[in-house]
């Protein structure tokens, strides 16, 4: 009688089905192969010389509202799925300011590029298909930490 291959619970987690999609599944499986936690998400930490211009800038021009705020060392504002947090100057006083960057995927970045420039974002630059397969822009804050936005190019 021939002996029945049973799948491992690796190889299983490992196979693309219509209700797995292929990033979940790619998680998932490289969790298993590397026996280690699954990474969820990250938010960049930004060094700030003043929290409230800052809280001020985030909210106003790129429209994030505010998720936590304890001033004058540290806030966390949000806008989707993201969060950046903002550490004063208390927190930073080792660091320099203006270093950080961050890039986030976005679904339109044409109208997110209209709405920061209707707004006066600070070092906005042009939306430019790259090689590298995005079609981005960046800003930055009144610090200087730059955000770069991007959206996949259609093949």
């Amino acid at each position: 009688m021939p002996k029945i291959q049973r799948e491992s619970r690796r190889d299983m987690a490992c196979k693309i089905t219509p209700a797995r999609t292929l990033a979940t599944s790619f998680r998932e499986c490289w969790a298993l192969y590397m026996n280690t936690p699954n990474l969820q998400s990250v938010s960049p930490v930004f060094l700030c010389r003043d929290l409230a211009p800052a809280l001020e800038y985030y909210q106003q021009v790129l429209g994030f509202s505010v998720a936590m705020s304890s001033p004058p060392a540290y806030a966390i504002v949000g806008r989707g799925e993201i969060e950046i947090h903002l550490a004063g100057p208390m927190l930073a006083q080792d660091h320099q300011h203006g270093n950080g960057s961050c890039y986030v995927f976005v679904d339109d970045v044409d109208a997110l590029h209209a709405e920061l420039s209707a707004k006066a974002a600070k070092g906005l630059s042009a939306v430019i298909d790259q090689p590298y397969g995005m079609r981005d822009f960046s800003c930055a804050d009144p610090d200087g930490n730059k955000i770069g936005f991007g959206t996949p190019l259609k093949t």
